[in-house]
């Protein structure tokens, strides 16, 4: 893990243990940030997940020893009815962006089991990335998710091809720096 991303990490975990002493319930640190954090790739954001224990008016007190004021959306991503998510609140520490979110679901559900695809199905367990999808996707081999699969059926076809896209090179990625490619790199065309 380069610096740039173990030091993004460090924040993220602050910021998450602040919400549990203000809350009681730890967020769950999952999502794209926990899945760049395995591939190597610096996050552009960090989710922080909560159950639906947590209301956003509960966090008054976090926001307030901060000193900001978040920006607070509910019912995000354009009230689908098959959405577990009832709001999130946006805010910047340190320069970093972070997404508090609140799901519909019980404290004992695993969050990434309601992610769109299984290559999001990652957490952040301090500074590790762990993947928590169905094992049979994840390349024992190499590491990372071999096959994409949609675990949700309500995305946008822009949302699966970005994800399609961005699947395919965070592998290849992956594999050229476990030198896998290495052989056809140093190839010339005909």
């Amino acid at each position: 893990m380069n610096n740039e991303i173990r030091d993004r990490v460090q924040v993220a975990l602050e910021v998450q243990a602040m919400l549990k002493r203000h809350t009681g319930i730890k967020p769950v640190l999952a999502g794209g940030c926990a899945r760049d954090v395995y591939y190597g790739v610096v996050p552009k954001d960090f989710d922080l997940i909560f159950p639906m224990e947590v209301n956003p008016k509960d966090l008054s007190g976090f926001f307030a020893s901060l000193g900001i004021s978040p920006r607070f959306i509910p019912l995000y991503n354009n009230n689908a009815d098959t959405d577990r998510v009832r709001g999130v609140c946006k805010m910047v520490r340190e320069g970093i962006d972070f997404d508090i979110i609140f799901y519909a679901i019980s404290e004992d559900e695993a969050v990434t089991d309601y992610f769109d695809f299984n290559f999001n199905q990652f957490e952040l367990q301090g500074h590790t990335a762990v993947y928590c999808g169905n094992t049979d996707d994840w390349d024992v081999t190499f590491g990372g998710v071999k096959t994409l699969r949609q675990t949700r059926f309500d995305a946008k076809p822009q949302r699966v091809a970005y994800i399609t896209e961005k699947h395919i090179r965070y592998q290849a990625n992956r594999l050229r720096s476990l030198g896998v490619f290495e052989e056809f790199d140093n190839e010339q065309p005909f």
